[in-house]
């Protein structure tokens, strides 16, 4: 994934071993009552296994392995193989280290006391490594993909309920360095409850943001780090000069917009220079029949207009999913593609998939 040129002072410090093959976290392994087959996986997503790999048989090799006691010889190495490419195993560990103000503990998973600050910053941390565990090539749980969340930059350009429950998702997940760009405040509007409410109104996007790390950050203390934006979000259409400097300066994008309260589209997400960038969007919406919003007439949306409570909210969780596999892999399952969600019909988006027009400015270089 392209990033800006910036200025940086890096704080991190991630330490990782190899260890004994172990399950990830998660990963159960069990016999079907009707069939007896071996199964392994989640309740919800599963694996077959035959009763025998070679000369090992499965169940109690697998006993082995969720307490990380399996004897690492050649007869296992088959097995080994096959829960790897499946993406069920661990083969390293990262130090979860807890640092705040002049308290440094490292690795804090391996200390039999803990206090009660460390204890809940462990099971933060673990809970969202857990949820991308099973990310193919990750080898210690995902800690250090959690870990690196940190100074991945992300600047949100635009205001609303969106952007405010964006923020805050964001940040609870361990993205310190997300921002609304803008010198926006918090109005009555955007009250969804969660992270903004009623006592936030007339509070600016910078205090909103300084209140969001002191009470949801996964972090005990900020990082102290300088750099440009690793990543834009924009909600609602960019000006056409402010899209021409992401693109200049080779800033991926990913993009929210929304015509009425009920419905919001999410995505694509755009590397300049390699994919359909917004103005594509555009010209290929005018060239399939899709009104330009000053050819619209009727109703016309007040300057207050936003999505409902519950879109809001739905829409800054699927964001925040988006993010997070860009940041850990660098590709996004939005590229060049948008997600039409609504509530009228919110179990099927109407899924599009955009291409560079050979009209526009981006093709021509």
């Amino acid at each position: 994934m392209s990033k800006p040129s910036s200025s940086k002072i890096s704080e991190l410090k991630i330490h990782s071993r190899k260890t004994a093959p172990r399950l990830k976290s998660g990963i159960r392994y069990w016999r079907s009552d009707i069939t007896r087959q071996l199964h392994i996986g989640s309740r919800f997503s599963n694996f077959l296994l035959p009763n025998q790999i070679g000369s090992i048989e499965l169940e109690p090799a697998l006993a082995s392995l969720a307490d990380g006691k399996l004897q690492n010889s050649s007869n296992v190495q088959d097995l080994i193989s096959v829960l790897i490419d499946l993406s069920l195993i661990d083969l390293e560990e990262t130090e979860i280290n807890y640092r705040y103000g002049n308290e440094e503990s490292r690795n804090i998973a391996a200390s039999i006391r803990r206090s009660v600050a460390q204890e809940s910053f462990l099971s933060r941390i673990k809970i969202e490594a857990d949820g991308i565990t099973r990310t193919p090539k990750l080898k210690d749980g995902g800690v250090r993909k959690v870990l690196e969340r940190r100074e991945f930059a992300i600047a949100i350009y635009g205001s609303g309920r969106i952007a405010f429950a964006l923020l805050g998702t964001l940040i609870a997940a361990g993205f310190d360095l997300a921002e609304i760009a803008e010198n926006v405040e918090v109005l009555g509007k955007d009250v969804i409850g969660g992270c903004v409410s009623k006592k936030d109104i007339g509070l600016v996007a910078r205090l909103k943001k300084n209140e969001l790390l002191s009470e949801s950050s996964l972090y005990p203390e900020p990082l102290k780090v300088l750099k440009g934006a690793d990543l834009i979000i924009s909600i609602g259409r960019p000006l056409p000069e402010v899209q021409l400097t992401w693109n200049r300066e080779r800033i991926p994008q990913l993009f929210i917009d929304f015509d009425s309260s009920g419905e919001a589209r999410i995505g694509p997400y755009v590397e300049p220079g390699s994919s359909a960038c917004y103005n594509c969007v555009n010209l290929a919406e005018s060239e399939g029949g899709i009104p330009s919003l000053s050819t619209l007439k009727g109703s016309l949306p007040k300057h207050d207009l936003d999505v409902t409570a519950a879109v809001a909210t739905f829409c800054a969780g699927t964001l925040a999913l988006a993010v997070t596999q860009i940041a850990d892999t660098g590709k996004s399952d939005l590229y060049e593609k948008s997600a039409l969600y609504s509530t009228l019909n919110y179990l099927e988006p109407q899924i599009t998939s955009w291409e560079r027009s050979p009209r526009c400015g981006c093709n021509w270089n």
